[in-house]
């Protein structure tokens, strides 16, 4: 290496000199199209074996960015180029749950568009093509973070709701037993009452034959006493109340 013109040149060009050599093919430099492909492998970490890279469609992001950074041809200021690295590898790719919050998707999307408004690239038609895919891309992530919102927000009003239904269908059950309870209740009292009234009134017709068995009684053992005459008067007396009870008033009016 340290008579190859070749090599002295490509590890300048390195940022910490220190091309990863073996894994690229020195034989294959000066061919016109494999060439700038096999020269890029210097500049990325350690791909496992040889890599077959004949274009950048045969790379990822990660390797992009890499040739970006450790090769000193690129003049884009490497803050850009390992803002993006880091939200790629510590937000998107190497996380337990492959979803991003909505502060962590507007940092992405402000440091890949940084990074291809920067003037190195902004004139490249991909680079054009790529930003606006990135403001297609942040609509649509916009959109789904509303919907996402307002399903979120409706789910908790729904979920208050149900709660507030649950909590008036318990008190409804429970003031329905209630109800229930003083129904039975209220019906054992009128069983009760019923039984009372219908006790008095047995009572109350038993104490009526009583009396006027009594009253009965009392007028046979004062006949006894009178004389014909007075028993005469009043039996009369007797017969006259009883007409005065059975006739009505209709009867009376008839005879005005």
């Amino acid at each position: 290496m340290s008579i190859c013109a070749w090599a002295n040149i490509l590890q300048a060009h390195h940022n910490r000199n220190k091309p990863n050599w073996k894994q690229s093919d020195p034989a294959k430099w000066m061919d016109p199209n494999l060439g700038p492909w096999e020269i890029a492998k210097l500049f990325l970490p350690d791909l496992g074996g040889h890599a077959d890279i004949k274009s950048a469609d045969d790379m990822d992001i990660t390797g992009i960015l890499n040739v970006m950074y450790w090769c000193n041809q690129f003049t884009i200021p490497q803050p850009l180029i390992d803002e993006v690295r880091e939200i790629r590898n510590n937000s998107w790719v190497h996380v337990p749950c492959l979803e991003l919050t909505d502060a962590d998707k507007k940092v992405a999307f402000d440091a890949i568009e940084n990074l291809l408004q920067d003037p190195n690239v902004a004139h490249d038609p991909d680079a054009q093509q790529a930003l606006k895919e990135i403001g297609n891309l942040k609509c649509v992530s916009d959109l789904h973070s509303m919907e996402a919102r307002v399903l979120a927000d409706f789910k908790e009003v729904i979920g208050k709701e149900l709660s507030n239904v649950n909590v008036d269908l318990a008190r409804l059950k429970e003031e329905s037993a209630r109800n229930n309870e003083e129904q039975s209740h209220l019906k054992q009292q009128q069983e009760v009452l019923t039984k009372q009234l219908s006790e008095l009134n047995r009572q109350r017709k038993h104490e009526d034959s009583k009396s006027w068995l009594s009253l009965l009684g009392n007028l046979a053992g004062n006949v006894k006493g009178l004389r014909k005459r007075d028993a005469v008067l009043w039996l009369m007396l007797l017969l006259l109340c009883h007409c005065y009870v059975v006739l009505d008033h209709s009867y009376d009016r008839d005879g005005e």
